[in-house]
């Protein structure tokens, strides 16, 4: 299973702002969909918070500290550390699965990770 990190990363490597993306680029956003879907999904509470719901054909996997954090959506499974969420899907067994941050996501999962995919934006 590939562990692939995807993110968009401004000039001034920005990755967001208030946990919302400072830029809008159909043509990452089309990336974004045509890499990922089908695949898992893995990324923190407030990235998940930040998309509003899921993404279609996407299960979504979520790293929160908040033992009581609950969703509505069937489609997502939390965890409670990025390593336990790989295990998880070892189970499953994705052809990959895909880190999609934020921040301190990105930051812990760089050692469990086999490639990067980073869009450069422009502010």
């Amino acid at each position: 299973m590939e562990k692939i990190i995807i993110a968009a990363v401004a000039t001034n490597n920005v990755i967001g702002k208030n946990g919302s993306i400072p830029w809008h680029s159909k043509e990452d956003f089309k990336h974004f969909k045509n890499t990922t879907m089908g695949y898992p999904l893995l990324m923190g509470r407030k990235t998940f918070e930040s998309l509003g719901k899921p993404l279609p054909g996407r299960e979504h996997l979520i790293i929160t500290r908040n033992k009581n954090y609950k969703t509505e959506y069937e489609k997502v499974k939390i965890f409670k550390s990025i390593s336990e969420a790989i295990s998880y899907c070892e189970i499953l067994r994705p052809k990959k699965i895909f880190i999609i941050g934020g921040g301190q996501i990105y930051k812990e999962a760089l050692q469990f990770s086999d490639k990067l995919i980073i869009s450069r934006m422009r502010l």
